[in-house]
């Protein structure tokens, strides 16, 4: 249900950390990881700062479906955004 949210017009709803978070465990658990990205990324626009946790949610849903250079191009991403990536983002992108 959180993952349909994020196709809705999401850009007027009250988001905060902790939802983005639900929402990109809820599309990545569902191997929608296009979505959780997609969401990743929108959440700047919002004047969100996604942290570790939300970066590895995405970098985990993304290996998990063999999409090895999204995942490991999500590490210095991170670090553009001001998320820094921790053992468990190493760990997830190679798993």
């Amino acid at each position: 249900l959180a993952c349909l949210a994020l196709g809705a017009k999401h850009r007027t709803a009250p988001w905060n950390l902790f939802g983005l978070t639900a929402a990109l465990v809820a599309c990545a658990g569902q191997g929608q990881w296009r979505q959780a990205l997609h969401a990743l990324l929108w959440a700047k626009s919002c004047r969100l700062a996604p942290d570790s946790v939300c970066f590895n949610v995405v970098i985990s849903g993304a290996a998990r479906n063999m999409r090895w250079p999204v995942a490991l191009s999500l590490l210095p991403a991170m670090q553009r955004l001001g998320a820094n990536p921790t053992a468990s983002s190493y760990n997830a992108a190679v798993s």
